[in-house]
């Protein structure tokens, strides 16, 4: 996959990462390779289409509502959410951790999602606080993992980190997503997973790999 070779050692051996430019990039040649009859699904996309480029149909699927026939009104958590529509590649950026339920999100994703069919998950893993409604979680790579896995059905094609900015400021008006010391956040990284749909695919805990080492003095080996 051309988005592991960009990949990066950190000094923690487990958290290799990209910037964000490289996942972006990767993200958009999926989406410009599709074919005119596929389709994108952008979950939580209402601010705009961010990725949208090439023939294929993108769709957001967003709480809010919006003026477009590409907009879908609806949550992702919902038992009773129903696009009569699969997608070929389902993503999700800076949204999973706003979301108060997210394993009642994974079933639909499974649901929407064509076999074979791509998802793409980014999301923070270290961030200033904004509640927008809420904000609720910071993800590593091996929560997206189980997050995404455990009900089976799903495989990993990879995983990481994604640098953005080594310190970020808050700017909404009434301050709610101000850091409170100094108003600066650093160290503003976000952990991606992407997986592909398998419905033959089994959870299986032993491919979350830690450290249960009782002085954490074993070599990692990749």
């Amino acid at each position: 996959m051309w988005l592991k070779q960009k990949k990066r050692q950190s000094l923690n051996p487990m958290m290799d990462f990209v910037n964000v430019g490289e996942y972006t990039e990767f993200l958009s040649k999926c989406i410009n390779d599709l074919e005119k009859t596929q389709n994108v699904l952008d979950v939580g996309g209402g601010r705009g289409k961010t990725f949208k480029n090439g023939n294929c149909g993108y769709y957001v699927l967003d709480i809010n509502s919006h003026n477009s026939l590409d907009y879908i009104q609806g949550d992702i958590t919902s038992k009773d959410l129903s696009l009569n529509k699969k997608f070929d590649i389902i993503l999700t950026k800076d949204t999973f951790e706003h979301i108060l339920n997210p394993w009642d999100a994974t079933e639909n994703i499974l649901n929407l999602l064509e076999e074979g069919g791509l998802f793409f998950c980014s999301v923070p893993f270290s961030w200033r606080f904004h509640p927008s409604p809420y904000d609720c979680y910071r993800y590593s790579h091996q929560g997206l993992k189980y997050l995404f896995e455990r009900k089976g059905g799903m495989e990993e094609v990879d995983s990481g980190y994604i640098h953005y900015f080594d310190a970020v400021q808050g700017f909404w008006k009434n301050k709610l997503d101000n850091w409170p010391i100094n108003n600066l956040y650093r160290d503003n990284i976000c952990s991606y997973y992407i997986g592909q749909k398998k419905k033959d695919k089994k959870f299986n805990i032993e491919e979350i790999r830690g450290d249960f080492s009782l002085n954490h003095d074993t070599p990692y080996e990749k």
